[in-house]
């Protein structure tokens, strides 16, 4: 019969063990408890074996976007950026908060920029991180356990009016063995149309709907639509063209020479 390497090594000490008792002197004044062979063996066979314990290490991070109003600031845990309807020539941001709740330190590898589930570049998008209120430089960042790192998500102004370029970020949290977790952060918002009576005419979306419709006599009611006159001044008004005539000229370009209609007449 054959035993297994754990009987076999059982069987040896057993054996072993007896041998010494056995051959052994015992002296005159030996305690009478002496250990047998079959005591020890007990021992051996109910000493349960030491584990050492082992910590599971969890890359866990928790992320929320915080929320600021007049009652102050709190941490919303939908992450959604949602800046609605922005202005024309206004730059907006948001800030997302991430805090390690694991078992190992990580780091903030990377942020992708998506658009419809691709990835995609813009130089509209920029972020700045910031760790225990001061800034932490560039990506990668440290996150390591307990403690918490903002990221700052901004949009510069200059887009035209029309939808975002991107409608998510996807930030990488990883560690130095390789593992790795990623957090989604949805982006809605949409550039809206210039106010009633303002425009872009100098299609430089960066300074906004910077012309004034009812009043700039170059593009007075709408861009490029110029009040001008032969002879006397105009002005913009209510978006409209006001000419003043100087004496003896008439017509809607003082272009009309009242002498010589007198004549004609």
């Amino acid at each position: 019969m054959k035993l297994s390497s754990f009987s076999g090594r059982l069987l040896f000490v057993f054996l072993l063990c007896l041998a010494v008792w056995t051959c052994s002197e015992t002296p005159a004044d030996a305690p009478v408890d002496a250990v047998s062979p079959s005591d020890l063996l007990s021992d051996i066979l109910t000493t349960p074996d030491t584990v050492p314990d082992v910590v599971e290490t969890v890359l866990a991070v928790d992320a929320c976007v915080i929320s600021r109003s007049d009652a102050g600031a709190e941490c919303v845990s939908e992450l959604t950026l949602d800046w609605g309807t922005i202005n024309p020539g206004e730059s907006v941001s948001s800030d997302v908060k991430l805090t390690n709740v694991g078992t190992v330190d990580g780091q903030l590898e990377s942020i992708d920029w998506q658009k419809e589930g691709e990835s995609v570049a813009s130089e509209w998008l920029s972020v700045a991180l910031f760790a225990d209120g001061e800034e932490a430089g560039d990506l990668p960042a440290d996150i390591v356990q307990t403690s918490t790192l903002r990221v700052s998500v901004s949009l510069a102004a200059g887009l035209a009016p029309g939808a975002l370029p991107v409608d998510a970020a996807v930030l990488t949290v990883s560690t130095e063995s390789g593992e790795e977790i990623t957090i989604t952060v949805a982006i809605l918002g949409v550039i809206g149309e210039c106010a009633i009576d303002t425009a872009s005419c100098d299609e430089d979306w960066a300074n906004g709907c910077e012309t004034d419709t009812r009043t700039a006599t170059k593009h007075c009611g709408a861009c490029d639509a110029a009040c001008s006159v032969s002879n006397g001044t105009v002005v913009c008004e209510s978006g409209a063209c006001v000419p003043t005539c100087d004496t003896g000229w008439t017509g809607n370009a003082c272009d009309t020479n009242i002498d010589e209609c007198a004549d004609d007449a």
